[in-house]
């Protein structure tokens, strides 16, 4: 393995879980080639509370779904002079700028453990994205010259966007909010709140159920 000869710190809150071999150690968690972020002056500590500049009685999940998603793409940290990739391996671009193939890291799996792969952006592009009921409107950085964009799968690890026009600004979508669109959407789960896999019925009874008139707003 590419991590045999690495250390990695376990998590407190995790560790107890790997002593009791209800979790793998973290360097079987972590992909193959890990993205490892150079810290401004030293490496944190675990713990410590969390301090916001929030007032009033709002809701706010911006801050908070950030640090929950990760994006192909990001800015360079801590200080954001650039884009670099994420959860992305690597990426070119093609075809005068409309194309654009990217490389995920082998071994990123969901938080169930459950391998992230290309098939979860073809599940994202054709089950949500263009699912009109889920999206009414197509999110404009996902289409050029009124088209969505094509996603062709070259293996588990790597994929092509494709695109009508050349998209210049394709690269700073995925570094910023757009970036988690296409790979927060875990498929093996999803699925079974999607009637085209489940039939519209069952998924109807599950909406009542929980309150909502739509099947929709219950799968969002």
């Amino acid at each position: 393995s590419v991590l045999a000869n690495r250390r990695f710190g376990e998590s407190p809150s995790l560790s107890k879980l790997v002593s009791q071999q209800k979790l793998p150690p973290v360097s079987e968690r972590l992909p193959e080639n890990p993205l490892v972020v150079v810290p401004m002056e030293e490496i944190g500590q675990y713990g410590g509370t969390l301090r916001r500049a929030l007032t009033g009685d709002i809701v706010q999940t911006a801050g908070v779904s950030k640090t929950m998603k990760e994006g192909l793409l990001g800015f360079t940290r801590p200080i954001a002079t650039g884009i670099e990739p994420n959860i992305a391996e690597s990426y070119v671009f093609k075809d005068g700028g409309r194309s654009a193939i990217f490389k995920i890291r082998k071994g990123i799996r969901w938080s169930d453990g459950v391998p992230f792969t290309v098939d979860d952006i073809l599940f994202w592009r054709n089950e949500i994205l263009l699912n009109k009921e889920i999206t009414p409107v197509l999110i404009r950085e996902f289409k050029r010259g009124g088209e969505p964009v094509e996603i062709e799968k070259v293996s588990e690890t790597v994929f092509r966007f494709r695109f009508k026009e050349p998209h210049g600004l394709f690269l700073k979508a995925l570094a910023s909010g757009r970036g988690y669109e296409c790979t927060k959407e875990p498929a093996h789960y999803l699925k079974k709140f999607l009637p085209k896999f489940v039939g519209q019925a069952y998924i109807d009874s599950l909406a009542e159920e929980a309150g909502f008139d739509h099947w929709s707003p219950y799968f969002k």
